[in-house]
């Protein structure tokens, strides 16, 4: 585990998957997947509009729908103030202020982030941590497949 202090919050966090819960981490590759298969801000947007002009002019309707629903689906995150990258996050907290986090529900998960969030979150900090943690796993992977 490791202690963070955001603001006037005190985060303790899991540090890698091994002292983690299994729900937890289930949870991490949920937001993590709906990340990079969906994204949430304008740059998902822009790649899925380009996607979906190159899907119709080959023909290919049927990935032309994927994509379609894939950019609503982006539209909603954005219009409910969310993005999965920043869910992703969440399962990783311990607890705030010695409280433990145990409900991980979308809406749960969403309180949490925006009550942290009014604490001082930054998306910096938030890609901070995540990049340290793909790190661990990548890391992890590797070494077990060598062996």
């Amino acid at each position: 585990m490791r202690s963070e202090k955001i603001g006037e919050l005190n985060l303790l966090l899991y540090d890698g998957i091994e002292e983690m819960p299994a729900y937890n981490f289930s949870r991490y590759n949920f937001f993590l997947m709906l990340d990079s298969g969906i994204g949430a801000d304008i740059d998902s947007i822009a790649q899925r509009l380009g996607n979906m002009f190159r899907l119709s002019k080959s023909g290919k309707h049927e990935k032309y729908e994927i994509e379609n629903n894939n950019l609503l689906q982006s539209f909603v995150f954005i219009i409910e103030n969310t993005t999965p990258e920043h869910l992703c996050f969440v399962p990783w907290i311990h607890s705030i202020n010695g409280e433990r986090i145990v409900d991980l529900s979308d809406n749960a998960v969403k309180e949490t982030l925006l009550r942290i969030s009014q604490g001082g979150l930054t998306v910096g900090f938030i890609r901070k941590f995540l990049k340290s943690i793909k790190k661990k796993l990548q890391m992890k992977w590797t070494h077990s497949f060598q062996n």
